[in-house]
């Protein structure tokens, strides 16, 4: 990831998101991939049932 980088904007008061919305999952996402992670990838709970890592698409111009 690129240190000082700014994603988006937001309005004159930060209330509102005015370009490039990312939602948590999409953070997530984005440090999952940075890390080598598959954002996609399921692993199982304690009674073996698919658990997905994060629900989120990676931040591609973050990770440029």
């Amino acid at each position: 990831m690129r240190g000082g980088a700014v994603y988006g904007a937001s309005d004159k008061h930060a209330a509102y998101v005015k370009e490039n919305p990312a939602t948590p999952g999409d953070y997530l996402a984005t440090v999952c991939q940075a890390c080598g992670l598959d954002p996609d990838r399921e692993i199982l709970d304690l009674e073996g049932r698919p658990y997905k890592i994060c629900d989120g698409t990676p931040i591609e111009a973050v990770l440029a």
